[in-house]
């Protein structure tokens, strides 16, 4: 019998509110989808039609729309923050190795921003030329979405996004 892979791409969004003294106020953890232009732009990296190094961004939004392989962008998108990865690591997952990108970004407590009902969010990669992915065309691509239940962002919590990225 032949060796078959099982495990796809998939993530782990753990969502962390805190106090500007750092006091954690809520915490989260939602698995997400991962979009087909998501994919396709997988696939452009690892046959080399990408030109440049991708910039990494956690976008955030309103929308509450469930989560769809179409979805190429955020449904209500608010706000980005610069991503970094911070860990790549292969480890023993539902019996098989896995490969884990954990990928975080902060969106520091700053007074100037109102109000804002979070529901959804996601990895968006920049590209620093655009790419064709059949159906889409860009220089950003949404590589994932999440819906959860809201959390409310104000000007004096800060907010972090770690991805698990599952591959």
């Amino acid at each position: 019998m032949a060796n078959r892979e099982m495990n796809g791409l998939g993530g782990r969004l753990r969502i962390e509110v805190r106090t500007r003294d750092g006091r954690l106020m809520d915490a989260r953890r939602v698995d997400n989808l991962i979009t087909a232009v998501g994919k396709n732009l997988l696939a452009h990296f690892f046959s080399g039609r990408t030109e440049g190094r991708p910039e990494l961004y956690i976008a955030v939004g309103g929308g509450s729309t469930k989560e769809d392989e179409s979805d190429s962008a955020l449904q209500t998108p608010l706000d980005e923050a610069p991503a970094s990865v911070t860990n790549i690591a292969v480890k023993e997952e539902e019996g098989s190795q896995r490969a884990i990108a954990t990928v975080s970004a902060t969106f520091k407590a700053d007074a100037s921003v109102g109000e804002q009902a979070l529901s959804e969010a996601g990895i968006l990669i920049k590209l620093p030329t655009e790419v064709d992915l059949g159906d889409v065309s860009s220089k950003e691509v949404l590589y994932n979405r999440v819906v959860f239940p809201v959390v409310t962002r104000t000007g004096t919590l800060e907010l972090s996004f770690t991805w698990e990225v599952l591959f």
